[in-house]
């Protein structure tokens, strides 16, 4: 639906007649609300039922989730399957029908992508309308803050990158003048672009840390200490990183694990006291865990910084420690690891991910078993 309406086509996938005929009744009697009575197409298959929605005529799917076909959320997962591949035809919410005994299976349904479900055996007219409307509502918040994003992702992206590109062509121009005062203002504008760079490529990283559901990946440690190190060392050319290395283990990890060590080191350089800040990561291995330690020589992470990443109090919008380190945190727990920080003697990072082992699979990039 693009907007509120006052009629809505149903399309309901139930074998039963009996059940079928009870469902249009509720309907048909439903007390009047924010849309008529609405339009109501049986049919008795899956098959029928994906056929009808290829036209993109229908507002609501009801779908029976004991069909002689296909049961359970085998049922749901057909239909999810049928709408990736046809991206052309708007996706409509799905409520579905279930037994009394199949509680289990329909919560798992919502959790799937159903907006909501409903027993049989205890429908009534009041249930079903309340129902239908609030998966509509549910729905339609969930496209329009899809589109939200997109918009924002597009401005963030495009408009923003532009035009600070723009102002710092500028103002190196304006570096290059002998007026020392003009100078000092210009490397200012020029740090602060870079700076908002910086801001852009971390909010494109949440973007797909968020985006990406498939779980993690196996991956190979030093390969990512070999990309992500080189980045920081060109960035931080005075500090010195070393690497001690316990043997060369595969971890389970979400594929954005590059960005989060990244951010960790650069995290804590940031608070290097320094002018030639040294940082020694090492690594430690068990049978199923893999420790990475990151200590600073004279790096000391602000205390409010700490406590609030203990406390649990780190969202993308409210955070003390910066987005690279939230983005760090985001992708450690979709990786089923942790990271803690230690302030014995300055402050030192602990990064924990599970170890993938021979037996896990043998090959980069494959699944990783469920946690």
């Amino acid at each position: 639906m693009d907007g509120p309406r006052s009629q809505v086509d149903i399309l309901l996938v139930e074998d039963e007649p009996g059940d079928a005929r009870l469902i249009e009744h509720h309907l048909q009697g439903r007390a009047r609300g924010p849309f008529d009575p609405p339009t109501l197409t049986h049919v008795r298959s899956l098959a029928t039922g994906l056929g009808e929605l290829g036209d993109g005529s229908y507002d609501l799917l009801l779908l029976d989730l004991g069909l002689p076909e296909t049961t359970g959320l085998d049922t749901l997962d057909r239909y999810l399957r049928r709408a990736e591949e046809a991206p052309d035809v708007p996706a409509i919410p799905v409520v579905v029908l279930t037994g009394l005994n199949d509680s289990e299976v329909a919560l798992q349904a919502v959790e799937r992508g159903a907006q909501d479900y409903l027993v049989k055996d205890n429908l009534d007219a009041n249930s079903l309308d309340r129902t239908i409307r609030h998966a509509l509502e549910r729905h339609q918040q969930e496209r329009e803050l899809t589109i939200m994003k997109q918009v924002l992702t597009r401005v963030l992206r495009h408009n923003i990158r532009n035009d600070i590109s723009a102002v710092r062509g500028r103002a190196e121009v304006l570096s290059e003048r002998t007026d020392r005062e003009l100078e000092a203002h210009a490397e200012t504008i020029l740090e602060l672009c870079d700076g908002l760079v910086d801001i852009s490529e971390k909010a494109r990283a949440v973007e797909s840390v968020v985006e990406y559901d498939e779980g993690p990946r196996r991956q190979s440690l030093p390969g990512v200490f070999d990309r992500c190190l080189d980045e920081v060392r060109a960035r931080y050319p005075s500090a010195t990183i070393a690497v001690e290395r316990d043997g060369a283990p595969d971890v389970w990890a979400h594929p954005a694990l590059d960005e989060a060590i990244r951010n960790l080191v650069e995290s804590l350089l940031s608070h290097a006291t320094a002018e030639e800040p040294t940082l020694d990561l090492r690594v430690t291995v068990d049978d199923t865990e893999v420790t990475v330690q990151i200590d600073g020589n004279g790096v000391t992470v602000p205390q409010t910084e700490v406590e609030a990443i203990r406390a649990g109090e780190e969202t993308a919008l409210k955070h003390a420690s910066g987005v690279g380190l939230w983005v760090a945190y985001l992708v450690v727990d979709r990786s089923n690891g942790e990271v803690t920080f230690t302030t014995d003697a300055g402050t030192a990072a602990v990064l924990t991910l599970p170890r993938a082992t021979d037996g896990d699979g043998q090959s980069t990039g494959e699944d990783a078993p469920a946690p």
